[in-house]
């Protein structure tokens, strides 16, 4: 199913490459907004069903990186439901500087007749 909630301003990706580097950035700047969530989070006092929400919104990021570079399973996992802020913080954060700093994989099998 094609993806039809892109703005208006930008073009639509040509390439399944360039599709995949869009979301690869969505994901990182939703990650990001996770990170400093939960970093807010460590400063001020916030009841568990906050903390769980964030870990349950990073986990749900996860699993939308794990379907479009599954490669980030060696970086990074999921997280329990009662993760501290600060664990959120790191997690979401290293994940979002692997997917920011992923290549977009290149088709490298032959086809053959």
């Amino acid at each position: 199913m094609e993806r039809t909630c892109y703005s208006p301003d930008e073009p639509h990706p040509t390439t399944p490459a360039e599709a995949m580097n869009r979301d690869l950035t969505i994901l990182a700047d939703t990650l990001q907004e996770i990170a400093y969530d939960a970093g807010c989070a460590l400063l001020a006092p916030v009841d568990t069903t906050t903390t769980r929400r964030y870990a349950a919104r990073y986990n749900d990021v996860y699993r939308r990186l794990c379907t479009t570079a599954p490669c980030i399973i060696t970086v990074a996992s999921p997280l329990p439901e009662d993760a501290t802020p600060g664990s959120i913080r790191i997690a979401a954060r290293a994940a979002a500087t692997y997917a920011r700093e992923t290549p977009v994989p290149r088709c490298t099998h032959r086809i053959v007749a």
